[in-house]
């Protein structure tokens, strides 16, 4: 026998047709399989190896809980709705006495048109059987990283060949034809072959620069390979030997460099909660919710309203602001404030009902005028002090006209005393 052919490898091997190899793949990349349901697929071949020497007579029984173990993960349920979504894509057929794998891609050839066969014309003797280690299989079964797989099974399509009683593991792979046939970047799939090298998967060896241009580099498996897990995690590198020859760490005191303390004074304590103020005050430019619920804050829009000629003064004016802001709270679903002011801008009285009116009277009652006499003395002294608002003047015109009338009545002939007109 050749000494490039060996009978078994470490652990022993399962034949896989190649052409299902293929088409399980092309099955994930076009999203009818999970890559969750490719690992257990190749998990299945494992446990079907593992009962290859029972007796005819014994009738074995197969669990999901070995599928389990190999891809990984608690519970169950991923392995059972992998099983599902492959017996229902016609990948497997699982029952607890039989399990069987897809063998040959008509059915898929059927139903795919001509995207897998364009897919199975790359590969070179794609109708023979692959005869993939064991050892490998379970390393791929528990794989989280799709470019190692694709990696994996292109190295195995071109390299591994069952020949003569044997198992020879050498053969020619191009990076760039892993890329094509499994669709991944070829920068990727060379990362993943010298990560399969550091494993001690694969072990290249020089090969000449034509040879490189055209048929990729020599790459051999390892057949002795002894089954390490995964070293997807990287672990963290050891720590530093200490020394105990160098200086001491500076003490603390409290104080930094430059004399003053590190620890912050506290802070006055305030009452508990969140307080929310509103110091600005309201203007028609940048009305809010809370200008419209506020009565103050709603006098102070109607005077410069009035200001800006939208309202006038008088008592009936204000009541139409206020309805307005009532109707904007009872219909404005996304922006009242919005609504308020196109009211007042536009002049869209004519939507205002008698609810607005009658809410708007009430909110007004709580923020309503001072009596007369406070406004009497009010105006008074406002007169004193030089005011010139509308109240004051409102105030000082009325007092003229009473002083004015009761001077009439006192220079009219027959006349019995001073009578001072009602305001």
């Amino acid at each position: 026998m050749n000494t490039g052919y060996l009978s078994k490898p470490e652990g022993g091997f399962c034949f896989i047709h190649a052409e299902a190899l293929v088409t399980a793949w092309w099955a994930y990349r076009r999203g009818v399989i999970r890559f969750m349901d490719l690992r257990a697929w190749l998990a299945s071949f494992e446990v079907v190896a593992r009962r290859c020497v029972v007796r005819e007579s014994v009738r074995p029984a197969f669990r999901l809980d070995e599928v389990t173990e190999l891809v990984g993960g608690r519970g169950g349920e991923h392995t059972r709705a992998s099983v599902r979504r492959l017996a229902a894509a016609g990948l497997i057929h699982w029952t607890q006495s039989e399990v069987v794998q897809l063998k040959h891609a008509a059915e898929f050839l059927a139903e795919s048109g001509s995207g897998l066969e364009a897919t199975l014309r790359l590969v070179p003797n794609w109708s023979r059987r692959v005869p993939v280690p064991r050892r490998v299989l379970r390393l791929l079964a528990a794989c989280g990283r799709p470019v190692v797989v694709a990696t994996t099974l292109g190295h195995l399509l071109r390299c591994v060949y069952y020949r003569k009683g044997g198992v020879r593991p050498d053969g020619l792979c191009k990076a760039s034809w892993v890329a094509s046939v499994f669709e991944v970047d070829e920068r990727n799939v060379k990362g993943a072959r010298s990560y399969l090298c550091r494993l001690g998967i694969l072990e290249r060896s020089p090969a000449p620069q034509r040879v490189l241009n055209r048929h990729g580099g020599l790459v051999r498996l390892n057949l002795q390979w002894g089954g390490a897990r995964l070293a997807g995690r990287r672990r963290s590198p050891p720590l530093g030997r200490r020394t105990a020859t160098g200086s001491p760490p500076p003490r603390e005191t409290g104080n930094s460099s430059l004399r003053r303390s590190e620890n912050q004074k506290p802070g006055a304590p305030g009452p508990a909660g969140v307080r929310k103020r509103t110091s600005e005050e309201p203007r028609l430019s940048r009305v809010t919710l809370a200008d419209l619920r506020d009565p103050s804050r709603l006098l102070a829009l109607w005077r410069e309203a009035g200001r800006a000629g939208l309202v006038g003064g008088s008592e009936s004016e204000r009541l139409k602001l206020f309805a307005a802001a009532e109707h904007a709270k009872a219909h404005g679903r996304t922006n009242p404030p919005g609504l308020f002011v196109s009211i007042l801008r536009r002049g869209l009285w004519r939507h205002l009902t008698l609810h607005d009116e009658d809410a708007a009277r009430r909110s007004m009652a709580r923020c309503a005028p001072p009596a007369t006499s406070e406004r009497s003395s009010a105006s008074r002294s406002a007169a004193s002090t030089g005011d010139d608002s509308p109240v004051a003047i409102r105030e000082l015109v009325a007092r003229s006209l009473a002083c004015a009338r009761a001077s009439d009545v006192l220079t009219r002939p027959g006349s019995r005393g001073v009578r001072v007109p009602r305001r």
